[in-house]
């Protein structure tokens, strides 16, 4: 009956194209920017799955949200795919695609990306009636630097409520949260993904999902 009811309210309720299945499972999503045109193959391993690709570009935007800059909540990462376990349990992961990270502040920007698009996550789960049992979140680059700018008065900015202690940390999944008060944070697992550049221009890479985690 769920997945009738998702069906359904896909079909006849969404715009269209919203939602985007490959029949495999895999998904050959792109970032079109310029100096940054990558080209990565995600690949999931549940029994369905689906992806909205370009997230950024489609009209997401939730009109009661504050619209505070510092706050992040207007920008969103540029794919999600949902992976569909068992049991109408489905994991989501967020992918944002960058070919350099050269600042603390473009991390903590990042982060405001994470934050935003779980929310949007949560809402078409509860709409789709599909459990959300992890939220897992993925950044493409080719280089990676936390240099700190102490004269830039955005790393001053609360982007997402705190400021990690140990930027390195985070980055690579060992401790990475995000923050929603300013004693409450969600960990989540972040992984990052190396791309490599073909020729001058194309980044190319790839991630096979793991299975279920326990």
């Amino acid at each position: 009956m769920k997945e009738e009811y998702k069906n359904y309210v896909i079909k006849h309720f969404f715009v269209e194209d919203f939602f985007e299945k490959e029949p495999t499972g895999n998904y050959r999503l792109e970032e079109m920017d310029l100096g940054g045109e990558t080209s990565f193959f995600f690949k999931t391993v549940g029994i369905d799955s689906m992806v909205i690709r370009n997230v950024d570009k489609k009209n997401t935007q939730f009109a009661f949200f504050r619209s505070d800059k510092a706050l992040s909540l207007k920008k969103r990462v540029d794919h999600i795919v949902f992976e569909q376990e068992k049991n109408n349990k489905w994991n989501v992961h967020l992918i944002e695609m960058k070919s350099s990270i050269s600042t603390k502040e473009k991390w903590l920007e990042i982060k405001g990306k994470f934050r935003a698009s779980y929310f949007l996550v949560q809402v078409l789960g509860a709409i789709l009636q599909m459990e959300i049992q992890e939220v897992r979140m993925y950044t493409t680059y080719e280089k990676i630097s936390f240099a700190c700018m102490p004269e830039n008065p955005v790393s001053r900015r609360a982007y997402v409520g705190k400021a990690p202690e140990n930027l390195m940390s985070e980055w690579n999944g060992e401790a990475f949260s995000l923050w929603f008060g300013e004693t409450c944070s969600m960990p989540f697992l972040h992984i990052p993904v190396q791309v490599f550049r073909k020729g001058k221009q194309l980044l190319e890479g790839e991630y096979c999902c793991e299975g279920e985690r326990k």
